[in-house]
């Protein structure tokens, strides 16, 4: 697996923006030059491991969110992503954080109770 430095430029840049951070105050905060981090966001520059670490935590989200579109998906759910992506971009990072926490928790109980309902 690649990861899409692309695609997580352009996420950071949109998750920076909704926050209402601006490339200075994370460059400030990661201790790296306004031109490196719009190198970051602009995929000519590849950021480090510790870097995106700090970047995540900066931002209030995970690294999983961060490399999202890094990790291959199934054709047929792709829909299904594209409609609950457009749905949490609406979000603050920590309302998408507390939204996923419900769906984990709803996904979780639904397994828990699978055959159930057949039984009754």
């Amino acid at each position: 697996m690649e990861i899409n430095y692309k695609a997580l430029g352009e996420r950071i840049r949109k998750i920076r923006k909704i926050e209402g951070m601006t490339q200075e105050y994370l460059a400030e905060k990661l201790e790296i030059s306004t031109q490196h981090m719009s190198n970051i966001e602009n995929a000519s520059k590849k950021p480090s491991l510790a870097l995106l670490m700090d970047l995540a935590e900066l931002l209030g989200v995970t690294l999983d969110e961060l490399l999202a579109d890094s990790y291959p998906r199934e054709r047929e759910g792709d829909i299904l992503y594209t409609e609950t992506e457009m749905i949490l971009e609406r979000c603050s990072a920590k309302e998408r954080r507390i939204a996923m926490e419900m769906l984990e928790a709803l996904v979780s109980s639904m397994i828990r109770n699978r055959g159930k309902d057949e039984e009754e």
